[in-house]
């Protein structure tokens, strides 16, 4: 319980810092709601960071001030929080690649008229001196903060490797869904 909460902190204070005010992963949440009509089919995994934010923050929130809440987390909530963290100082979080999106579609010569007025994002912009700032500054803290790879960065590349895998558990989950229909199905046929 105690690793959830310090790796949420560490990225609620990432985000208080974007926003600059508290609650900056509830203000990093509600930005992505405004803009998932738009985003989720410009964005690759849009949707399933939102729900895997909301999730952890509603965790977070049950510890917090729930003193009989049943814990039902684990380590992969504990692994994207971390890997969200990292996402957002290395600018591959979703709202960084919307914002990417919106300039090399303004940058486009033939574009239609307001193309790019949907895409704009309202969060500040790190500047990359912010960036080395708060790296410097989340590690000087938290000596047990490490990335998803033990502490190694990720190398350039791997996207296609990154791709296979969420594609190989969205078809497990498919999978497991069906499974499920299936037996559903014929136990309701027994009876």
């Amino acid at each position: 319980m105690k690793e959830f909460i310090n790796e949420f902190k560490h990225l609620e204070k990432l985000c208080n810092e974007i926003y600059a005010q508290q609650h900056g992963v509830t203000q990093y949440i509600d930005e992505m709601t405004q803009k998932s009509r738009i985003a989720s089919g410009v964005i690759y995994g849009w949707d399933s960071d939102l729900a895997k934010l909301k999730r952890v923050r509603h965790i977070r929130n049950n510890l917090v001030h729930e003193s009989d809440y049943d814990i039902d987390y684990d380590n992969s909530d504990i692994a994207f929080i971390r890997d969200f963290y990292n996402r957002i100082l290395n600018q591959q979080d979703p709202l960084a690649l919307l914002r990417r999106q919106t300039e090399r579609i303004a940058q486009t010569k033939h574009r239609p008229r307001g193309a790019t007025a949907a895409y704009q994002s309202s969060s500040p912009r790190i500047q990359p001196e912010q960036i080395a700032q708060i790296k410097n500054r989340s590690h000087e803290v938290s000596t047990t903060h490490q990335s998803p790879s033990n502490g190694r960065h990720r190398k350039k590349g791997n996207a296609g490797k990154f791709f296979i895998k969420c594609l190989l558990i969205g078809l497990a989950a498919i999978l497991i869904r069906l499974l499920w229909f299936f037996v559903k199905l014929i136990s309701e046929a027994a009876q």
